[in-house]
């Protein structure tokens, strides 16, 4: 390794820490304004506070992935890329009171639930040219974060529907269905196939250009 490939390493450990660091204070602070009981600081506060912990956990990861090489770092990253998805899995059990392998991903058999599984499929295999070479979990923790945004959105009955009348486009939220796909924990198993196959695109993808 020459001395400018040292000098920019180090310069990257250093900013991923800084980083991490501003992220982790952010975190902090944002925790604590959570905590006034006015509805509206809750909620800005939550939203700051899920952004600034994603990124902390981004940038954190980073540098300790940096610090580290050969076989320990292989590790590290796998597991992160493994814990993260499941430890966001958990949001969808907390209200999954009918739970069954049904429930969860019996709907996903049929020809409309392939679909979106071969757009992330075909996405996750192109994006992965942007994978770095010796960090490429950041790209696969990006994934499953998208991922779970995508899920969560179904989970709590959020959908985005456009009115060819006014040419315009609108949210809106069904409680009932929020209701029943939280019962039935259908996004657990729908969030969890969608990390494993882009895991796999990706993985896949990657591998092939770096052998080459």
């Amino acid at each position: 390794m020459t001395d400018s490939d040292i000098s920019s390493t180090r310069l990257s450990i250093e900013r991923a820490r800084n980083e991490a660091k501003d992220y982790g204070k952010a975190s902090a602070v944002l925790a604590v304004v959570a905590l006034v009981p006015i509805t509206i600081v809750q909620a800005f506060a939550l939203l700051g506070l899920t952004v600034t912990g994603w990124l902390f956990l981004f940038q954190g990861s980073t540098a300790i992935s940096i610090s580290l090489a050969g076989v320990a770092r292989r590790r590290f990253q796998i597991a992160v890329v493994v814990v993260v998805p499941l430890l966001m899995s958990l949001y969808f059990l907390e209200d999954a009171t009918a739970i069954s392998p049904q429930s969860a991903v019996g709907h996903m058999v049929s020809p409309w639930s392939l679909l979106p599984i071969a757009v992330i499929a075909c996405a996750s295999w192109i994006t992965a040219d942007q994978l770095d070479r010796d960090h490429p979990f950041r790209g696969f923790l990006v994934a499953c974060s998208i991922l779970f945004i995508i899920c969560y959105m179904g989970h709590n009955g959020i959908h985005s529907e456009h009115d060819d009348y006014t040419d315009s486009s609108y949210t809106s939220i069904d409680k009932e269905a929020a209701a029943q796909a939280a019962e039935s924990g259908r996004y657990l198993g729908q969030y969890l196939v969608y990390v494993v196959v882009s895991y796999a695109a990706m993985l896949t993808s990657y591998q092939g250009r770096t052998r080459t």
